[in-house]
């Protein structure tokens, strides 16, 4: 006899793009939609690109190579893209509105926060999530968001491996999380009212095996020792870390979800929480 069984249907929140989707049709699936709430409806917003080392999670954010210098390159990323609508939004409503656009960015680094915009000193996440102290720089036009990115890149952290190579002007794989954020003061010229709204736009470190890094296995203990007594951090070490935090970031969303049906806020374990976590949770 057979056996009948009922289709499944999947409901997508979102686009699934193929490999030979541009940087344009993937910055309209994924953050256009963001970027207008953010300006036009006073909304914070939170983009991240996840997924294994290797897989263009940079490229998406900040571009192709080629790019860098260009805001309005075809192979721009989503972040240059974003700045580049959120002028033309306010621009359109100049006359109502009045507003001041400044971008800051951080590195979460074994288990740390850093400031990649004053010599990676280190900072602090608040208890809203928030980091606290961050250095900013005006964004008086889109074409400011090149030196912002290039000052980016260059203090990040990034190292060659098997699966994600140096060469050509690309650093390699990225070693952290990076988080560029965007805040806007808009002031309504005719009510005297200003609202303040950010966004935030997250290059995440890759998920990894050490067989395809080319890296040796580490434990977590001795790589943050090495990390805070100034050593050389391994592959396998940073890899370590950086699953880890990935791991407790998903948990944080699942928890979240539940705290969110409930109506009460996520509140993070501090004993096994990271400076990582706290942020993008």
């Amino acid at each position: 006899a057979g056996v009948l069984s009922r289709p499944q249907v999947y409901t997508f929140a979102r686009d699934i793009l193929g490999t030979d989707a541009d940087q344009e049709s993937v910055y309209k699936s994924s953050a256009s939609e963001l970027v207008r709430s953010f300006v036009q409806d006073g909304y914070n917003a939170l983009l991240f690109a996840y997924g294994q080392t290797g897989t263009g999670k940079t490229h998406t954010i900040f571009g192709h190579t080629s790019s860098w210098d260009d805001v309005n390159h075809e192979q721009a990323g989503i972040f240059p893209r974003a700045v580049v609508d959120i002028f033309k939004e306010l621009r359109s409503q100049s006359s109502t509105t009045a507003f001041v656009l400044t971008a800051s960015a951080m590195e979460f680094y074994m288990c740390q926060c850093t400031d990649l915009l004053d010599e990676n000193k280190h900072c602090v996440i608040g208890d809203d999530h928030a980091p606290l102290g961050l250095c900013s720089v005006l964004i008086h036009s889109p074409e400011d968001a090149i030196p912002f990115m290039t000052t980016v890149r260059e203090n990040r952290t990034a190292r060659s491996t098997l699966m994600n190579q140096a060469g050509g002007g690309h650093a390699g794989s990225s070693r952290s999380h990076c988080a560029m954020v965007l805040t806007l003061r808009q002031l309504n010229r005719g009510s005297g009212m200003c609202l303040k709204t950010t966004l935030n736009i997250m290059d995440m470190a890759g998920a990894e095996r050490p067989s395809s890094t080319g890296s040796e296995h580490e434990d977590a203990i001795k790589a943050v020792m090495d990390y805070w007594r100034g050593a050389p951090v391994t592959v396998g070490g940073q890899g370590f870390i950086v699953n880890y935090e990935l791991s407790g970031l998903r948990t944080a969303v699942v928890q979240a979800t539940e705290q969110h049906k409930k109506r009460k806020p996520l509140v993070n374990p501090k004993q096994l929480g990271t400076s990582f976590i706290e942020y993008a949770s």
